[in-house]
């Protein structure tokens, strides 16, 4: 997508060049040289372009356009460095300048120079907030990032703007089941689906979402069109697979699960769910080889572990049944269910004692499960306290939250902004955060509000380089830029409140601090 994405905006950049030459011109001789290399730019004539656009530039130091074309070209030819050269000296004449900024980013991205080319997307969307396809490749940038939740939004902003955009709808989908919002996924992936109907990419991820949501029908028949599509797609035949089980249409589904692997033998989740329907088939036999090749294929798949254990309990081999769910308990300890088929092989196999302690262990599981459940309700509704200002009272539910379920994150993160709100109990705040951290350390919110309480305690640095590491894991999370970009005002480094100032007025350019304190940081430091 990334790269068919480059070829069209690189195209498309010659078009809007033509029309944004400058009204006035130094000389002559530059104004025709480069009017004649956009033509040839236009017409796709790149090496007659780039002697008309070297000339205009030697004729006119300020000719930012022939600049920005001599970048174009040496992006097109895969002249990287080159192109980023010619883009900056663009940016040189002038700062603004919206297309090389994006054009610079996208260099960057075939670089490998994540940071500094979402910093060039934000600068390009600073200048021109409508510039679309700057915020389409922000959103992928983001993503790659893990800013999963600045990437839709931007996706969304996109959709509004142009929602005849398919393939806008399309990733916005993607990445609203990732937040399990399946539902909205399924309104976007249908506008997708109207928009590009034999687009098998499409169609799949509509027919995911459809048999996720329990449309069954609705759902085979948009992945069998998908199959039509597509038949070389593994993934196709699989959820079609998937569905045809759920509508225990077996023998069909068996037919899909060998096609995907037939396509791809080592397909991940086929072999296992061609198992799994085979076994509900009653074909123990087949099953059985299937799944041990599944295990042989995937020594990570505990599904597959605790499924071939339950079909060799069935076939009455209760010595490899108890090894792959003990197994599958190895991979994953909180696997209720191999708990439970593990004491009831040890059970059947006269190992009494073992069995209790399984069951016993399996209490324990669904116990520590249901405490989760607790505590994210509690956080929940200590949440809604804290937005209705009874920071005292949500915090009796954050901490009942983080002794119910002590490895849940949120419980802590906001226990230490009550407590930071609440009391002003700034250590006990930064313990917290420290604790989130602890848990995951790419938890990009824990860090801004370490930076926030780090600020309060007064640790001007330590702040500094918490909220720092926050915006660098989110470059969405906008408060966190405005309170680094606050911190660098005050300290006099003025490139970097620059820099973060910049990116509150990309997404907000109606921001009006935002844009003073940006021209505060622009002004020259006095002698």
């Amino acid at each position: 997508m990334r790269q068919r994405a480059q070829g069209i905006l690189l195209a498309a950049g010659s078009a809007l060049l033509a029309l944004g030459a400058p009204q006035t011109d130094p000389g002559a001789a530059a104004a025709r040289h480069r009017q004649a290399g956009l033509r040839y730019l236009q017409e796709g004539s790149l090496q007659a372009a780039l002697g008309h656009f070297h000339a205009a530039a030697a004729s006119d130091p300020d000719d930012k356009i022939s600049r920005h074309s001599l970048g174009l070209i040496a992006a097109q030819d895969g002249r990287l460095l080159d192109a980023l050269g010619h883009f900056e000296a663009a940016l040189a004449i002038d700062p603004d300048f919206a297309d090389s900024h994006f054009q610079r980013g996208m260099a960057l991205d075939r670089t490998g120079r994540a940071d500094a080319a979402i910093a060039a997307y934000h600068a390009a969307l600073r200048a021109n907030p409508e510039l679309l396809p700057a915020r389409y490749l922000l959103s992928g940038a983001l993503r790659a990032r893990g800013d999963t939740q600045g990437a839709r939004r931007l996706l969304q902003g996109i959709v509004e703007r142009a929602p005849a955009l398919a393939e806008a709808r399309y990733n916005l989908a993607i990445l609203l089941q990732e937040e399990d919002r399946t539902e909205e996924a399924l309104a976007q992936l249908r506008e997708a689906s109207a928009l590009e109907p034999d687009n098998p990419r499409t169609l799949l991820a509509l027919g995911i979402a459809l048999a996720e949501l329990g449309e069954l029908p609705d759902a085979v028949a948009r992945l069998r069109r998908t199959v039509e599509l597509a038949p070389r797609d593994p993934d196709a035949h699989y959820n079609l697979g998937l569905a045809l089980t759920k509508l225990s249409q077996l023998d069909a589904a068996v037919e899909r699960f060998r096609a995907a692997l037939q396509l791809a033998p080592r397909h991940p989740g086929s072999r296992r769910a061609l198992g799994v329907a085979l076994q509900q088939s009653g074909d123990l036999e087949s099953a059985a080889r299937e799944l041990r090749r599944a295990v042989a294929d995937f020594p990570g798949d505990y599904d597959a572990c605790n499924t071939l254990g339950t079909v060799l309990m069935r076939r009455g081999d209760l010595a490899g049944a108890i090894r792959h769910f003990e197994e599958a308990l190895r991979l994953n300890p909180l696997l209720v269910k191999a708990h439970r088929n593990l004491a009831q092989a040890y059970q059947r196999a006269g190992r009494a004692d073992e069995a209790r302690r399984t069951t016993a262990r399996s209490a324990q599981v669904a116990q520590r499960r249901a405490d989760r459940g607790r505590a994210i309700l509690l956080v929940k509704n200590g949440r809604s306290l804290l937005e209705q200002g009874s920071a005292a009272a949500a915090l009796e539910a954050f901490r009942e939250a983080q002794a119910a379920s002590p490895d849940f994150e949120d419980a802590h993160l906001y226990a230490g902004i009550a407590l930071r709100q609440a009391e002003g109990n700034l250590n006990g705040a930064l313990a917290a955060f420290g604790t989130v951290l602890e848990l995951n350390p790419q938890r990009a919110e824990a860090h801004y509000q370490r930076g926030l309480a780090l600020r309060a305690a007064g640790h001007r640095e330590q702040a500094v380089e918490a909220l720092r590491r926050a915006v660098q894991l989110a470059p969405s999370l906008l408060e966190a830029q405005r309170a680094l970009g606050a911190l660098a005002l005050e300290s006099g480094d003025l490139a970097a409140a620059a820099a973060a100032f910049g990116v509150v007025l990309a997404w907000h350019p109606e921001d009006t601090e935002a844009r003073q304190a940006l021209e505060r940081a622009r002004q020259p430091p006095r002698d």
